[in-house]
């Protein structure tokens, strides 16, 4: 019998005997061995933005979008985060940006797809209607930004 070192948790253990010879037990016990096949992946939450590991075969399922329960039950309730830091909000079961509702509401229609709202003090999660502002179209929006960044350097 030989003493080995596991693959997974580094514990010395004592080899078995085996049927195949040639082989060698790399894994102290099967539970160090199933531990060692789940492929872990590291995601951050939606709600607080804290790195979290989770096994990959879970993220399919659609596990893997939060750290836990607490932030799942907050990101129902307030909205998550999409990947440009817009908060996400279901309306009628649908999602929607938080932005771009509040302006349809105070507005009474729907926005169209080329309007834009932007926000005054550039914080993408301080929706009140006051810090939103309403452009025809992606040229105008970037104009306004064109302009702003040129006074920024100005005053550089």
């Amino acid at each position: 019998m030989a003493s080995l070192t596991c693959k997974h948790c580094d514990k010395l253990f004592v080899a078995r005997t085996n049927r195949h010879k040639d082989r060698k037990p790399k894994y102290c016990s099967r539970g160090c061995m199933s531990k060692a096949f789940r492929v872990r992946v590291t995601c951050k939450c939606e709600t607080c933005g804290l790195d979290f590991d989770v096994i990959h075969s879970r993220i399919k399922k659609g596990h893997g979008r939060f750290c836990s329960k607490e932030c799942h039950d907050i990101a129902q309730r307030t909205g998550s985060m999409d990947a440009h830091g817009y908060r996400i909000i279901r309306v009628n079961k649908k999602k929607v940006k938080e932005h771009r509702h509040i302006m349809a509401l105070f507005l009474g229609r729907e926005l169209t797809e080329d309007e834009i709202v932007h926000h005054i003090d550039g914080d993408k999660l301080n929706n009140a209607i006051e810090n939103l502002q309403l452009f025809p179209s992606h040229s105008e929006h970037s104009s306004l930004h064109r302009t702003l960044e040129r006074l920024e350097v100005i005053h550089d």
